[in-house]
Order: structure tokens, then sequence, then C-alpha cells
């Protein structure tokens, strides 16, 4: 299993640690537990991970979209 770990900045730091598995994968924040995100394509970009893991910090803060770099 591969993993890697991606920081995300909105005021405060959020680390995920990533798992890759052979049908998708998933990423778990260090900080919040039970903050959790992941899915099914196999080699997503940074890009794609990171815009799931900032609406899983969304979602648990019940924060708009519109909240980020505020």
């Amino acid at each position: 299993m591969k993993t890697k770990q991606i920081k995300i900045e909105l005021n405060i730091p959020f680390t995920f640690d990533i798992e890759y598995y052979k049908d998708g994968w998933s990423a778990k924040c260090i900080e919040y537990d039970g903050m959790v995100t992941g899915g099914s394509k196999k080699n997503p970009t940074d890009d794609e991970m990171v815009e799931m893991m900032k609406d899983s910090i969304r979602t648990a803060f019940h924060l708009n979209k519109e909240y980020e770099g505020k």
C-alpha cells in the first residue's frame, strides 16, 4: 500500500494521511479524529484529493465553500 501526506491551510493547518488501495484511496485528518474522505479513482491528482479534503473540512465545521482563505 502506498501512502503520502498533504497539508491544507485554511487559517489553521489540516494534515491528511493518504492511503492508496487497488480500488481507490482514503484520506484521514491527523488533527481531527473522524474527518475522512476518499474515492474510487485509482490515480487521483493532488488537486482532486485536496478539493475532496477541503470538502470534508467544510462539512465537519459546517462552513460554506466561500469560506476558504478568510
